[in-house]
């Protein structure tokens, strides 16, 4: 017996030296098996010494395999990929998940299986279902990689069931299932693995499965004809009412970069609806900016512009704190790929100017693109944002890698900016140069780059500027300019009159830098055709003009080098393409009243927002805006502000005649 006992002492003192580095609690293990072999010794009173001998052989093989396996499992859980310590999320498991049954099983993990064999076979059969009509009696399956959370993602009633990337998929090849229950609309996860229990974190956004869009492409143009009546119906709770709210107070005008939570979007397109779940949201604009509601009343409303985001993912802890997503790495991919009408966003922009006709920004947006001058596609539509009408909103296609990959395939890599009017707007002057980079919310600047945000030296925009400040050659603003592209740009603004924009205030548009040549891109032109608050417009003035309507004299070179005077470096092609405008039916205002009768017919009845919706507004430098009746914002021919757009449209072109006569 005691040599019984030395030869097992042996073995297991020379086992634990020769596996130093396993962890302790595997040494520990091992002697509390030691003591369980000397009881069953003492029992067994030293019989069947030689099945014994190869028994302990045996155990001593099965026991090695499993201490290397735990060292390797050790080391793996020791260190991640990215260097931090592993939490080891097997240890910090619910206790109701750690009991364990007779079988040695976990009790959840044995419901989970159980589920996910209910679910896939209810799966299979909608899937079965959907396959034969679509439509269905409303849900909705999505064939391909639409991520739904919790165990049922319900609507009206009905089962959403998704083929892959579905919340109950239960793998075969040792994937996991992400099963789990959603309480208050956030999914826990808990599923299980073939190769073990580990939690997987999965997407608390199980509001419901996003509409299948079909071919989105064609979507697209729905909706951006102005023929079609479009609603967006934004579902939000009061509570990311206030976190907006909050972002107003804390950044005020220095625009804050938080989303916040849609719970639901419903884009209505004529009799065909859309919902697509969980879209950020956030207020846009700069001196527009105002409170989201009144003295802390969320009932008592303001008209704001808004920024809609499709791929939004809620998962900066640094803004979200710990309401920020844990996304599994798949889903996260498919969330940030996510699109609507092939768009990773919106922009809505409320009548702000009060533009009775509705479609002056519509119109010079589509006559910009007449002409060749690239520009967002735009349109209108009803805005219901929170359970209250907003009345009538202009939506806009995003400018960034999405707009550049569209209307320049091939040819989408360069910087990109947004110019706009801080400092001292963007004149393309050296003195411009110190406002180059990308916004934060309390750094705003006059050229503020959208694309390649951490490669980018700005080389291009600053040998533009330099470029065109040293030298006022033909040659060399050919050299840095895509000259055509300008030239039309200028003649197409000039009788769109807006006074706010690039010639007039070096304000509101894009720069596009491709093959290190600048390319222009109007924005936000809600001031055109006389819809202006400043009682200023390019109808005081000759097309070849030095004065500009709100900043005195031209000092703008890319202005000063190329069309102001009779004698410029492109004064014969600026005079071509103003005559191919003022000759094209554009300034007839018979045909922009087509534009605003199909506006009207869709939109009169929902352009006065509810009671409780404010028409709140300051402009730059107030302090204090002022309330507008909402009557203002009824559809009107005439307009309120100035001069009607028939009115426009006469003088513009009389003055030009007479500029051409001269």
């Amino acid at each position: 017996m005691k040599e019984k006992l030395k030869q097992i002492g042996d073995r297991l003192s020379s086992f634990v030296s020769s596996h130093k580095k396993a962890a302790t609690i595997t040494a520990s293990a091992l002697l509390v098996l030691a003591g369980v072999l000397v009881i069953a010794l003492v029992l067994s009173g030293g019989t069947k010494k030689n099945a014994q001998s190869e028994d302990d052989k045996k155990m001593l093989k099965d026991e090695t395999v499993k201490v290397d396996k735990d060292k390797k499992k050790g080391e793996n859980e020791t260190t991640s990929a990215d260097g931090k310590k592993n939490d080891k999320k097997d240890d910090k498991k619910d206790a109701n998940s750690e009991t364990k049954d007779a079988n040695g099983e976990t009790k959840d993990n044995k419901q989970s299986q159980t589920d996910n064999k209910t679910n896939n076979t209810g799966n299979k059969k909608t899937n079965v279902a959907n396959n034969n009509s679509a439509a269905g009696n409303g849900a909705q399956a999505a064939n391909n990689g639409t991520a739904a959370t919790g165990n049922v993602a319900g609507q009206s009633g009905n089962t959403q069931s998704t083929n892959h990337g579905a919340a109950n998929q239960n793998t075969n090849a040792g994937a996991a299932s992400q099963g789990g229950q959603t309480q208050g609309g956030q999914a826990q996860g808990g599923g299980n693995t073939s190769g073990g229990n580990q939690s997987i974190p999965v997407t608390p956004m199980s509001s419901g499965t996003d509409t299948n869009q079909g071919n989105e492409e064609q979507l697209y143009n729905d909706l951006f004809n102005l023929g079609n009546r479009v609603t967006i119906s934004l579902d939000i709770p009061d509570s990311e009412i206030q976190k907006l709210q909050d972002d107003y107070v804390r950044y005020g005008n220095g625009k804050s970069p938080i989303y916040r939570r849609v719970t639901k979007m419903t884009v209505t397109i004529n009799n065909t609806s859309y919902n697509i779940y969980d879209v950020g949201v956030k207020m846009k604009g700069n001196t527009s900016r105002c409170p989201v509601y009144n003295n802390g009343d969320v009932n008592s409303r303001n008209l704001i512009h808004l920024k809609l985001s499709f791929d939004e993912a809620f998962d900066n802890t640094s803004y979200y704190g710990n309401e920020a997503i844990n996304w599994d790495a798949n889903l996260r991919k498919q969330r940030k790929s996510r699109t609507f009408a092939t768009l990773d966003g919106l922009e809505l922009k409320w009548n702000r100017n009060f533009d009775g006709t509705y479609v002056a920004n519509y119109y010079g947006n589509i006559m910009f693109r007449n002409f060749g001058v690239y520009a967002q596609n735009t349109s209108l539509a009803n805005v219901r944002f929170g359970g209250y009408n907003y009345g009538v909103y202009t939506i806009y296609e995003p400018v960034g890698k999405k707009f550049l990959k569209r209307y320049m395939p091939g040819a989408n890599t360069g910087d990109l900016y947004k110019c706009g009017w801080s400092n001292k707007g963007a004149n393309y002057t050296t003195d411009s140069l110190n406002s180059v980079g990308v916004e934060t919310p309390n750094r705003q600047l006059t050229y503020d780059l959208k694309t390649n945000k951490t490669t980018s030296n700005h080389s291009s925009l600053k040998n533009l500027i330099n470029q065109i400040n040293s030298n006022s050659s033909k040659q060399t603003f050919a050299n840095v300019v895509d000259a055509d592209n300008f030239v039309m740009f200028a003649a197409v603004s000039y009788f769109e009159g807006n006074p706010d924009d690039l010639r007039n205030n070096f304000n509101n548009h894009y720069v596009y830098f491709r093959n290190g040549k600048a390319i222009f891109f109007p924005y936000d032109y809600d001031r055109c055709f006389g819809i202006t608050t400043s009682n200023k417009d390019m109808t005081q003035y000759s097309p070849y003009a030095s004065e500009t309507a709100l900043q005195g004299n031209q000092r703008n070179p890319l202005y000063n080098n190329s069309i102001i005077g009779r004698t410029n470096n492109y004064t014969a092609e600026y005079t071509n393409a103003l005559a191919t405008v003022a000759n094209s039916g554009w300034l007839n205002y018979a045909n922009y009243k087509q534009y605003y009768d199909i506006a009207k017919a869709n939109y009169e009845s929902v352009a006065i927002p509810d009671a409780n919706v404010n028409l709140y507004k300051k402009e730059f430098g107030e302090n204090r805006g002022q309330f507008f009746d909402r009557q203002a914002l009824a559809f009107s021919e005439n307009n309120g502000y100035r001069m009607s757009v028939s009115d426009y449209m006469s003088r513009i072109y009389n003055r030009y005649v007479t500029a051409m006569n001269k």
